[in-house]
């Protein structure tokens, strides 16, 4: 069994190609339109592997579990309201429970014990209660955890995702995960998967910056066209060149994928070594075709010259 996964950077129209797989009827989505960032988040599951092989100290170990603990409440919290979460306990009502079994199933050893750099870290409110309580000569219980050795972390998180992925699969089709892996580590951010075959989507910047300026998105850089161009070299340049050249590894352009999809759709069928049919799929890719080319009517000539000169190499000829 397979895991199919779509990446891109911010409105790259990667979201397009994940939507044709999942109306191909061919796999099976365990969290349908919600980006599936468990492993590179911060305190995720990269982090614990990073800790547990190259950069070990009890203090990082406490602190990303502290923040694994965090992302638990972040996934499964409703999206919707003050403080919106990702709502994947929507599809998979044991995700919660899921999520605490593994983080507690990695912990190897936890005692009771807090550095001043952990005590420095902790809310006001907690620090002043521990004073507090010092005074009358009481403590608050802390814990330091320490994570299993490497071996073990392999196979208990690939059989985490493995159920994770499974629990409602019941045709036993591929996995299709919308943004299941990091597009600066693609490989390293889905290595956990059972057979992975990411797909990396990039797109015209010109477009990018068009979509940014006319959706006023805050997440990125919309509004200075020269932070854009810097912000953009940053992104490509921190993709990891030896990763994208791994055999599980597909690019793609946005453009091809619209004005080529035969082509296009025939190159992903043979990286996922699953035939796609389209005679029976409900895709419109004319509706895509306004999003090529958008910056000529959005852009004006001086921010399009700026885009061309500063990134010349990223632009779709």
């Amino acid at each position: 069994m397979k895991t199919i996964v779509t990446i891109g950077t911010g409105y790259s129209g990667s979201s397009a190609v994940y939507e044709f797989l999942r109306l191909t009827n061919n796999f099976y989505d365990p969290f349908p339109n919600i980006e599936f960032s468990l492993t590179y988040d911060p305190g995720g599951v990269m982090d614990i592997d990073e800790c547990i092989n190259k950069n070990f100290s009890p203090n990082k170990t406490t602190l990303i579990y502290e923040q694994f603990k965090k992302n638990i409440a972040f996934y499964t919290s409703k999206d919707y309201g003050l403080k919106q979460g990702k709502n994947m306990s929507i599809y998979n009502h044991s995700i919660t429970n899921l999520l605490n079994e593994y983080l507690e199933s990695l912990v190897e050893i936890k005692y009771e014990g807090q550095s001043l750099y952990l005590k420095y870290n902790n809310n006001l409110f907690l620090n002043f209660l521990s004073k507090l309580k010092i005074k009358f000569n009481k403590k608050i219980p802390k814990e330091i955890f320490l994570f299993c050795e490497n071996e073990n972390f392999q196979k208990i998180t690939k059989i985490f995702f493995e159920k994770l992925f499974n629990i409602n699969n019941h045709k036993k089709k591929n996995i299709l995960l919308d943004q299941g892996g990091s597009i600066w580590n693609p490989y390293n951010s889905t290595k956990y998967y059972n057979e992975p075959r990411c797909i990396l989507i990039f797109r015209d910047p010109r477009d990018i910056f068009s979509e940014f300026k006319s959706k006023s998105v805050y997440s990125y850089p919309g509004k200075d066209i020269k932070i854009f161009c810097d912000w953009y070299k940053k992104i490509m340049s921190n993709i990891n060149s030896k990763e994208i050249e791994r055999s599980n590894i597909l690019k793609i352009n946005f453009e091809d994928f619209i004005n080529k999809n035969k082509d296009t759709i025939h190159l992903i069928s043979e990286h996922i070594q699953t035939e796609i049919k389209t005679n029976n799929i409900n895709y419109d890719f004319s509706r895509s075709i306004s999003n090529i080319q958008r910056y000529k009517k959005n852009l004006s000539e001086k921010e399009i010259q700026t885009i061309e000169n500063n990134l010349k190499k990223y632009l779709y000829i």
